[in-house]
């Protein structure tokens, strides 16, 4: 993910040049001119297989960027650096292309599947100050993007002692059944596509297969008194409600 390789590959960088000039063989800077137009090669094979499979929304990025790079090693070759400052230039443009792929265009297609991701953007514009709660899903990327305070619900129970206020609540589909089957009364503002972009799979990155693999997770809005109509008795002490079985 971006918060590692963007950290990662200004090191590498760094291993990768000081092991180059620390050689300092010409016969080893020969043999590894033709480098970077053998990785250009593979990345250019992937780039162009992740357009065609997966279908990112925000591929026109990459004309741009492909028409800049290859103006920038065209003026290299064409002033005649010599043979390291050259796999030097070339490695470095590679490396510049690969980082504004990834930023530009594979990690924000992953992260349009991500449901807390998008379901904060969501609420931050549409519902700034609202009581924000979380149910059955794991809460750290909503948190994390969420601007409104967030409570953290850790059964039925006690999401509905909170009933007798309106609340924003994100869940899983599972739990909207289990609110229905109770007949507590909300309304589904938003449904958001979700898939644990940690663990790819080639049914989630093939377009065709894609929908297969998603799950929706649905942001509520419950309304005001619904602890009775859940099945739940207010036990008259401490204004809690307890379950009628």
């Amino acid at each position: 993910m971006a918060h590692y390789t963007n950290i990662l590959f200004p090191f590498m960088a760094i291993i990768v040049a000081r092991l180059l000039l620390a050689a300092a063989n010409r016969a080893l800077w020969e043999k590894l001119k033709n480098v970077p137009y053998i990785l250009g090669g593979l990345i250019a094979l992937f780039v162009i297989g992740f357009g065609i499979l997966f279908r990112p929304t925000s591929g026109w990025w990459i004309v741009p960027m492909v028409l800049l790079s290859g103006a920038t090693l065209w003026i290299i070759r064409k002033r005649g650096y010599d043979l390291i400052s050259d796999l030097t230039y070339n490695l470095a443009i590679l490396m510049v292309f690969v980082g504004l792929f990834l930023n530009l265009i594979f990690y924000p297609a992953l992260l349009s599947y991500q449901s807390g991701y998008k379901a904060a953007k969501y609420i931050n514009d549409h519902y700034q100050g609202e009581y924000t709660a979380v149910y059955g899903i794991d809460p750290h990327l909503f948190h994390y993007y969420l601007d409104n305070e967030l409570h953290m619900k850790l059964s039925i129970y006690e999401l509905l002692q909170e009933s007798n206020s309106e609340m924003l609540l994100l869940t899983t589909g599972e739990y909207v059944d289990e609110l229905k089957s109770r007949e507590v009364e909300f309304k589904i503002v938003k449904h958001f596509d979700y898939f644990n972009i940690t663990k790819l799979s080639p049914g989630f990155l093939i377009y065709k297969k894609r929908s297969s693999t998603l799950e929706k997770n649905y942001l509520l809005q419950i309304h005001k008194g619904n602890a009775e109509l859940a099945g739940f008795i207010s036990p008259g002490v401490d204004g809690k409600y307890l379950p009628l079985f």
